[in-house]
């Protein structure tokens, strides 16, 4: 199982290679549910003109050598933004999960559906400005795991 020491490093492999706007992880590792069998589940949101595949390509060229299985999904700003505004879609899910590693300046304004999305250690209580309410974990763990 990967510690967020492990992770960071492979957030910062991608930040040095790729230079996004922000990567940070969805999924059982950002919702504190990671078993030893999981995945890593990444985004990876960059400003660039390359087709998807190829942007996917360019971001896991600099993970050469992770022996943890990943899953590294990679965006535009615009994309993201687009996506994650209807609800249930794909980006709509990974805002609401999101733990961030890595968040620049030019994301505060690209990608505001991110804007809340780092998420605190267990037990603290949160204002989630997206869900509108004050909640624990727990319950921000139960809302993120529905289908």
């Amino acid at each position: 199982m990967l510690s967020d020491g492990d992770i960071q490093r492979i957030v910062t492999r991608i930040v040095e290679g790729c230079q996004p706007i922000a990567a940070g992880t969805f999924g059982s590792y950002a919702v504190g549910l990671a078993r030893e069998t999981s995945d890593l589940d990444m985004f990876v949101i960059q400003q660039t003109t390359l087709p998807k595949p190829a942007r996917r390509r360019d971001v896991c060229r600099h993970l050469f050598g992770v022996m943890h299985p990943l899953d590294v999904h990679v965006f535009t700003p615009e994309e993201f933004e687009a996506d994650a505004k209807e609800e249930l879609s794909f980006a709509w899910i990974i805002a609401r999960q999101a733990r961030l590693y890595h968040w620049s300046a030019e994301a505060e304004v690209l990608v505001p559906a991110l804007g809340m999305a780092r998420i605190p250690p267990p037990g603290r209580l949160v204002f989630n400005r997206t869900l509108g309410l004050r909640d624990t974990w727990a319950k921000l763990q139960a809302q993120a795991a529905r289908p």
